[in-house]
């Protein structure tokens, strides 16, 4: 008897591929082709709880924002992104707690609910606080670095529940040697932004 072992497949809560699909449709992108060619649903209103694949979503993004664009639709979902997107529980871990700390906890915990390829973790930094996060092996292709960014986002959406609009980190290190683009920066305009190290973290 040969048993083949794999991998489980890479997850991602639907809600981020309706949040996808509506900074696009807003741009005058027709994902309808960009959908199909990745197997992805045109429609996700019998699913809002539901998962899909993370590497056909990822892909689809870069189909859709046709490469050039993905740093503008990076800053449009730095933008947009909120606690509100969050699944129920971690909302509720991001919204009933007394601090930004006992949420960055939860949230730790928790993050695999929104992205199944999620891990994070918590560094003392002197006097600052740096979450890590954990991407995965390999070479950073342009939908990792998509990935990459979604992750932080989703981080300092939950930061901005505490600090305002205007919480921002002081530094973002990002794995992926892809320099970040003038649409990135706009989005984090007083923090240091910093590429190619071994993992990606927000101070």
């Amino acid at each position: 008897l040969n048993l083949v072992v794999t991998e489980p497949i890479p997850i991602i809560r639907a809600n981020y591929l309706t949040l996808f699909l509506a900074i696009l449709e807003e741009s005058g992108v027709d994902c309808g082709a960009c959908l199909q060619q990745f197997n992805l649903p045109t429609t996700l209103h019998d699913r809002p709880k539901g998962y899909l694949p993370l590497k056909p979503v990822l892909s689809f993004v870069q189909c859709a924002v046709r490469g050039g664009d993905l740093d503008r639709f990076i800053q449009r979902i730095g933008n947009r992104l909120s606690v509100t997107d969050f699944a129920a529980d971690l909302r509720s871990a991001a919204e009933h707690v007394p601090s930004l700390q006992s949420a960055l906890q939860g949230f730790c915990e928790l993050a695999d609910r929104e992205q199944s390829t999620a891990r994070y973790r918590i560094d003392p930094a002197g006097d600052a606080v740096r979450v890590c996060c954990f991407l995965g092996d390999g070479l950073m292709s342009d939908f990792d670095c998509f990935g990459e960014w979604l992750q932080i986002l989703t981080l300092c959406a939950l930061v901005r529940r505490f600090a305002g609009n205007r919480g921002a980190p002081s530094e973002i290190a990002l794995r992926s040697p892809r320099a970040p683009g003038e649409c990135s920066r706009r989005v984090f305009p007083g923090t240091s932004l910093v590429t190619g190290p071994a993992e990606t973290c927000v101070t």
